[in-house]
Formats: C-alpha cells, structure tokens, sequence
C-alpha cells in the first residue's frame, strides 16, 4: 500500500479508537501485520478469528457484536 507509512504515522500520532476484526487464514495479509499495528496503536482492540479474509461470510454475528459494541463505546 502506498500510503501505509502516512497510515501508520497517523496512528502513531493520533492514537484514535480502533477495532481490528482479522481471519488468521486471510490468503492477503499475514497476520504478523497485526504486531506491527499494535506497536504503532496499542490501545487498539484486536480480535482474530478462526475464518478467512472475508470474515463477514463466516462470522457475521460475532463480527456484528464486536462492531455494534465498539460504536457504543466510542461513535
């Protein structure tokens, strides 16, 4: 991704509220990425799942709690 540093200094900087839903099985990205975005937001919510890529087709409904539970805490 081409814009990944700025990304990442954002979050740095920044430190927004944030929620990773992640399929361990994802065929796109390795889910070693996931350290690397709690180094630069290490308040950030992370939850991986035993799915693929497309986590909604597997696990609508955990997704959809975690989601719903996240915008009430901080939408």
């Amino acid at each position: 991704m081409s814009r990944f540093d700025d990304i990442a200094r954002y979050l740095r900087d920044h430190q927004p509220p944030a929620l990773m839903l992640w399929g361990r099985h994802d065929s796109y990205f390795d889910c070693a990425e996931i350290l690397s975005w709690l180094q630069d937001l290490p308040r950030m919510e992370a939850h991986v799942l035993d799915g693929p890529h497309m986590l909604l087709e597997t696990h609508a409904a955990y997704c959809a709690e975690r989601i719903a539970d996240f915008v009430r805490r901080y939408g």
